[in-house]
């Protein structure tokens, strides 16, 4: 009976040693809490590879938890930051460093003044009041009643150096019968 209990308890041990070295050879992302749902184990190396949204590689994100566990914001060009060159600057970055990120939803809270997913833009003053029509400058400069701008301008180019703010700086284009300029109970 002991050597039987003997041959058991060695099997027993066996089995257990087998376990652990394919575990160690396979991979195993338990320490990851198996990527939360939000990704892929590696097997490999024992990490996730996360989902978009989740921390993927391709997200634009200030910090991405190795477990997949929190969300990333969306990103857009920055509305300031360090330049890398003499000629690029603006680089991508979550919420365009004009709000914060909300990890539970993936969603930017925008810093006042600010709009869009990823806050990309500046909201106008008042929504125009309701006597305009809010617009990028990109859309003001090719506009003819959009004054004091000539004809033929345009303000559009190379997003990543020159023109980075085409899309992103927003003013009224108000109706023809409004007065423009002149604060609440001003007269010409």
């Amino acid at each position: 009976m002991a050597s039987r209990s003997s041959a058991s308890m060695f099997i027993f041990a066996v089995a257990v040693l087998l376990s652990l070295s394919m575990r160690t050879v396979m991979g195993d992302c338990a320490m990851q809490s198996f990527c939360n749902g939000h990704g892929t184990c590696i097997n490999s190396t024992s990490t996730c590879s996360c989902y978009e949204g989740w921390g993927a590689e391709t997200d634009v994100a200030f910090y991405k938890a190795p477990d997949c566990s929190l969300r990333s914001c969306p990103s857009d060009r920055a509305w300031g930051d360090v330049p890398t060159s003499t000629t690029q600057a603006h680089s991508l970055v979550e919420c365009s460093n004009r709000g914060t990120c909300d990890r539970s939803t993936g969603e930017c809270t925008c810093f006042d003044g600010f709009t869009g997913s990823a806050c990309q833009r500046n909201k106008c003053p008042n929504d125009c009041s309701g006597h305009g029509v809010c617009m990028s400058m990109k859309q003001l400069a090719r506009m003819d009643s959009a004054l004091p701008l000539g004809p033929n301008t345009f303000y559009e180019g190379d997003e990543s150096a020159t023109t980075w703010d085409e899309d992103k700086i927003f003013g009224c284009l108000c109706d023809s019968s409004w007065t423009v300029g002149l604060a609440s109970g001003e007269t010409p």
